[in-house]
């Protein structure tokens, strides 16, 4: 006998009155909690939006701070006119913005508001007349996000914000760096959000600008609707805004619907996260679920004796099977269980439909696993020469620094530039240059005997933990620009083409120093080592020893 005819046998003997209140008393819970409901998804998910931009400022703080407090910076906006560090600086922060698409400009100011660098040519024409009162804004904070306002970006108007940071030495003002940044960020954060569909996101900064709105999938450029539509929701907001509330909800009418907005403020900003939600479209909803529950339980919910021994017979057995197959599948992630079938009937079906779907998420797990791993490591390497990419050398880098310092030993790291690399492309062409690109990491991996990366263009970064290159650096560093200079050879034509590149090195002995040191500054020394040979005519190489660094800078 199949469940269906089982059903049939019972219909008369089901007892309806006590499941109809059970479901009137969920309905009601239901109605008191919506809007309770509805206020804590918003607020986790703002929250988490909330959490990511922080983390961006955060690192914005980090980047600029660590930049200003260099030494170099600091140097510059004491005064220190020297052509060779404005020209230093001025290429640090260009590279800076060309390397991060959300960044437009990047400047250092002293505390007079004189530009002192800028990654823009003609930097000394490009004062803001509004700096000032961007100062003021930032108050007492060491570091503030502006509001929203309009910059010509290579000729076109672009809505940017400015992220600045004060640098100070032994709390007396020296200037400001600065950088504009677009808005692409922020739409990223509001495109890659995971809050519901229904859900609509505003960012607002301190004049109530939009700097980015609308759903995951949907940009708006203002709100949809006109002043007059929204008067409830701007008086409700304009009274959040009077109260100074970090964070809070409120319900409002347009158009005759009623909606709920959750906002909450941005650290380092003026700035306040909106998500808003039509409460209707939950009720509505509602009713459908109340409906369809109402019918299902006319149908099934009046029970007997009988009913409860046909259901945990027929029914209540396979399906506790099922949970209880998928629940362990959940918890130990073994796909190779299976759901045990105890008749060929409805819920037989629902076992084989079941397993079938099993065997179907086993596979696709194996292939997105094998996936995965294989993007992971396509990830690390650059697509060109096959070595690691300037995300995974310094990852790199940063990974074997921790573990030398922490035993003492020795390490070498290499910032290397090939020369006049540009003429390579312009006399045999793009192809003749990846050539070489690919050649020179080859023989710059076998050569050194380190660990070999591609920073960019045609810079790369060497780390050498190898004691006996260590200690005849000099001698292996000349070898390497003897040996380069006759190894290339063009494919296809037999033909060597000369190659010369400078060599930037720190070696740094952590036996011989206490305090922790920065990786990127390990790295910028090595940078500026290698700018040395290069202004110094190209073709060669310069070794700075760390502590002797230190002791000049203690001096």
């Amino acid at each position: 006998m199949t469940i269906r005819r089982s059903m049939y046998l019972t219909i008369t003997t089901m007892i309806l009155v006590p499941f109809l209140l059970f479901t009137f008393l969920i309905s009601h819970i239901f109605d008191n909690r919506l809007q309770t409901v509805i206020k804590d998804s918003l607020e986790t998910a703002a929250n988490a939006q909330i959490s990511e931009m922080i983390t961006f400022c955060s690192n914005q703080m980090h980047e600029l701070v660590l930049i200003g407090n260099s030494n170099i910076a600091k140097d510059a906006l004491k005064g220190d006119k020297a052509q060779e560090v404005g020209n230093y600086l001025n290429e640090m922060l260009r590279s800076r913005v060309e390397e991060t698409d959300y960044l437009e400009t990047f400047t250092l100011m002293d505390s007079d508001y004189q530009v002192v660098a800028c990654s823009e040519e003609n930097y000394e024409e490009k004062a803001k007349e509004g700096f000032r009162i961007l100062v003021q804004n930032m108050g007492d904070q060491d570091f503030y996000i502006s509001n929203v306002y309009s910059s010509k970006v290579d000729g076109k108007k672009r809505k940017v914000v400015i992220a600045i940071a004060s640098i100070k030495e032994d709390d007396k003002l020296l200037g400001y760096i600065l950088t504009e940044m677009n808005l692409d960020f922020y739409n990223n954060v509001r495109e890659e959000s995971e809050f519901k569909e229904e859900s609509t996101f505003y960012l607002l900064d301190g004049n109530q600008q939009i700097i980015s709105a609308g759903t995951s999938k949907e940009e708006r450029d203002s709100f949809i609707t006109n002043d007059e539509q929204r008067a409830d929701f701007t008086k409700k907001y304009t009274d959040s805004l009077k109260k100074n509330a970090e964070e809070g909800s409120f319900t409002f009418v347009v158009n005759g619907k009623n909606y709920i907005t959750y906002y909450s403020s941005i650290e380092y900003t003026d700035w306040r996260i909106l998500l808003t939600v039509n409460v209707d479209e939950y009720t509505a909803s509602r009713t459908i679920y109340k409906t369809l529950l109402a019918f299902l339980i006319l149908l099934c919910a009046i029970a007997s004796v009988w009913v409860s021994y046909f259901t945990a017979n027929r029914i209540m057995n396979p399906i506790k099977r099922i949970s209880d197959t998928l629940s362990e599948i959940r918890k130990t992630q073994d796909y190779s269980l299976r759901v045990e079938k105890d008749k060929p009937d409805e819920l037989g079906m629902l076992s084989d439909e079941i397993n079938i779907m099993i065997d179907f998420i086993e596979t696709e797990n194996l292939y997105k696993t094998k996936q995965q791993r294989l993007l992971k490591k396509q990830a690390d390497k650059d697509s060109l020469t096959g070595i690691n990419n300037r995300r995974k050398i310094i990852d790199e880098f940063q990974i074997q620094r921790k573990i030398i310092q922490e035993r003492g030993g020795e390490l070498v790291i290499l910032f290397i530039d090939i020369d006049n690399f540009k003429d390579f492309n312009d006399q045999y062409g793009h192809n003749v240059g990846d050539q070489v690109l690919q050649f020179f990491a080859t023989f710059l991996k076998n050569e050194t005997k380190g660990t070999i990366g591609r920073y960019g263009g045609d810079e790369f970064i060497g780390i050498i933990e190898d004691k006996e290159v260590i200690h005849n650096l000099d001698w292996y560093l000349q070898s390497v620009i003897e040996k380069l200079a006759a190894s290339f050879v063009l494919r296809g034509s037999g033909r060597r083409l000369p190659i010369s590149c400078c060599i930037g090195a720190v070696r740094i002995d952590f036996s011989k120093i206490e305090e922790e040191y920065d990786s990127q500054k390990l790295i910028d020394m090595a940078d500026y080592a290698m700018y040395q040979v290069k202004n110094s005519g190209k073709q060669g190489y310069f070794i700075k020893d760390i502590p002797e660094i230190i002791k000049k800078e203690e001096e």
